[in-house]
């Protein structure tokens, strides 16, 4: 809940802030480089987010398996972080 409030409020900041800009002399001569601007910016966003991605290792960053990155852990909290990543959250012993 806090992130969309978050989120509402900077945008109406951005709301009030381009309503002023708008109605300057200098919108016309920059409103053309700012969306160039913000477009590059965005398609290099995506282009990291799709990098990350794709390149990620998805054994590494899920645990699956027997845990080869946390093998100090002891068996009980291995096996409750695999139940937890499989969505079996057992309650106690008995539900597990």
């Amino acid at each position: 809940m806090g992130v969309e409030i978050g989120q509402l409020l900077a945008l109406s900041a951005i709301l009030i802030a381009m309503g002023y800009w708008r109605r300057s002399e200098s919108f016309f001569r920059h409103a053309y480089t700012t969306n160039v601007v913000m477009m590059a910016l965005g398609f290099i966003l995506i282009g990291y987010q799709l990098t990350g991605y794709f390149i990620a290792d998805v054994q590494s960053v899920t645990f699956r398996g027997p845990l080869p990155h946390y093998p100090d852990l002891s068996p009980h909290l291995a096996r409750l972080v695999k139940a937890a990543l499989d969505r079996e959250f057992p309650i106690n012993e008995a539900a597990a």
